[in-house]
């Protein structure tokens, strides 16, 4: 095994092992337990005015979270391997668990961002923020009030050198930063309406990035070929993460990586049948 694989390996093993004592921070943070099953506070929190929004851009507002492990298991080397990224983009975040679980497991990680558009599952995961940082005696390095807030670790504090966390609240098709992240979660229900998006996205994402989405995103490329793979241990369907809605058996996300760069003149719209796509 080489000296970089054998240092994934370590990174995940370490990540695993520290998952009590991150879930403990987070269940501070947050102020309550932060593994939920069934109907979650992404759930409850939810008004009217973030249903008016959802229906504006077309999004859903269909909820669940990863739990603790599935999240270890999808940010392993034979997934979307945190363990030898820097930077992490969550489109979709909802209340802000995964950035924040993922981001105290994996300190190789320099910029983990998480994005929402749900004003009210925005505000928890920027409260918990605030809160880790509180905790952690970090630096809330830049904040706008229920649009965005970015903290900082200080360097000295079992860091090496500062990293940085940040929420945002905002429309995910519209995020800054895709072309720069090395892993870009998408747990998200994509609608009719986002296909031409969600094809722009992908064709501004760099080549190597892995990603995961909730659908298979094969169908959206049905007159050309796509631009990224199935990760090969993901392509079997027993291949699960636990999640709120499956919290035993485990539910099957795509994990893909980016093979291809977007050939010059690439039309973004079209090549797919949209109904077809989407049933």
């Amino acid at each position: 095994m080489g000296a970089c694989c054998s240092t994934i390996n370590s990174r995940d093993a370490a990540a695993e092992a520290s998952l009590p004592d991150v879930r403990a921070t987070m269940n501070a943070a947050f102020g309550k337990d932060t593994v939920q099953t069934g109907f979650t506070d992404g759930h409850t929190c939810i008004m009217d005015s973030d249903k008016n929004t959802a229906s504006e851009a077309g999004a859903s507002l269909l909820y669940g979270e990863l739990l603790p492990m599935g999240v270890c298991k999808l940010m392993n080397q034979y997934h979307l391997a945190a363990g030898s990224a820097r930077s992490l983009l969550d489109l979709g975040m909802g209340t802000g668990k995964l950035v924040m679980q993922v981001f105290l497991l994996y300190p190789n990680l320099t910029r983990v961002v998480g994005v929402e558009l749900s004003r009210s599952r925005y505000a928890i995961a920027e409260a918990a923020v605030l809160e880790l940082a509180r905790i952690q005696g970090w630096e809330v390095e830049a904040r706008d009030p229920g649009r965005f807030v970015r903290i900082r670790t200080l360097a000295g504090c079992g860091e090496s050198s500062p990293r940085t966390l940040e929420v945002r609240h905002g429309n995910m098709w519209k995020a800054s930063g895709v072309a720069l992240a090395d892993i870009i979660v998408m747990h998200t229900d994509l609608t009719e309406t986002c296909v031409t998006e969600l094809r722009r996205l992908i064709s501004k994402a760099k080549v190597g990035v892995r990603f995961v989405t909730y659908q298979d995103l094969t169908p959206y490329w049905r007159k050309s070929v796509p631009p990224f793979e199935q990760i090969a241990e993901n392509i079997d369907e027993s291949d699960t993460f636990l999640t709120s809605w499956s919290s035993t058996k485990g539910y099957h996300l795509f994990c893909w990586e980016k093979i291809a760069s977007t050939p010059a003149g690439f039309r973004v719209e079209g090549d797919y049948d949209t109904k077809e796509a989407i049933s």
